[in-house]
């Protein structure tokens, strides 16, 4: 590729956006548990933006995306298809993994792993809608 069509496909990341059957047991578990802020809701639309610290997550129905692009088009929602998982870190997994699971927030893991040689310790659990979720802490 050369350095002048570099310049003209400038991509910026702006947000990942989950497809849910069910926008209401998402947005509370987003919102209302893991505590990240709503920068917008439509709760009759089916949509919602959420400020994680450092990007954006979104929220959408799953049907309002059909609606979009056509039911013609395939949109493929495999149960637990784990090609994307959303990686969030915290100051103590620990205590976040403690207080999940009095909100009755089932592991994949049962403890968390330890990754010395990246610099992290992780477990994984997973939202109302199966999708996979990383939570990290840093090492030293």
């Amino acid at each position: 590729m050369s350095k002048q069509s570099k310049l003209k496909m400038q991509f910026q990341f702006v947000y990942t956006r989950l497809n849910v059957r069910n926008f209401e047991a998402c947005l509370y578990f987003y919102h209302e548990l893991l505590g990240f802020d709503l920068t917008f809701v439509s709760k009759k639309d089916g949509c919602a933006e959420l400020n994680t610290g450092t990007t954006k997550l979104a929220l959408l129905k799953r049907n309002n995306l059909e609606d979009v692009i056509g039911r013609a088009n395939s949109v493929s929602y495999d149960k637990s298809n784990d090609g994307i998982a959303l990686s969030f870190q915290v100051h103590d997994l620990d205590e976040v993994c403690k207080q999940l699971k009095t909100q009755a927030i089932k592991f994949v893991t049962n403890e968390p792993l330890s990754f010395p040689e990246w610099g992290f310790r992780s477990t994984f659990c997973r939202d109302p809608e199966g999708n996979l979720l990383e939570i990290q802490q840093i090492i030293s």
